[in-house]
């Protein structure tokens, strides 16, 4: 029970701070539809259109950020990343450490 209490605060947390649909499915296996409606339960609003990525100074702190958490949970580790800077959204850090992959 305790275990999916804090499942679930995390889920939530992501979901407050901007994690992606795409995101949340590999981090929870959570729908899009499923995302979509902890969204409004939560009233979480994400604005439309693409998400500003971090100036490449702040991306390469990011990334070297990233790089000392590896050995936590992946979950952890967005969440950890996410303390560090929290000005930015979990899909704009999502964006970030995963750049090289997506060609951005």
């Amino acid at each position: 029970v305790v275990r999916n209490r804090q499942l679930r605060d995390l889920e939530t947390y992501f979901v407050q701070h901007g994690a992606s649909c795409s995101l949340m499915h590999r981090l929870f296996s959570m729908s899009r539809k499923m995302t979509h409606r902890r969204r409004n339960e939560l009233g979480t609003c994400i604005p439309a259109g693409r998400y500003h990525l971090p100036k490449p100074r702040t991306r390469e702190q990011i990334c070297i950020a990233w790089d000392k958490l590896s050995p936590e949970p992946l979950s952890m580790r967005y969440f950890r990343l996410h303390q560090l800077f929290p000005e930015f959204s979990l899909a704009a850090l999502d964006a970030t450490v995963n750049e090289q992959d997506i060609g951005l």
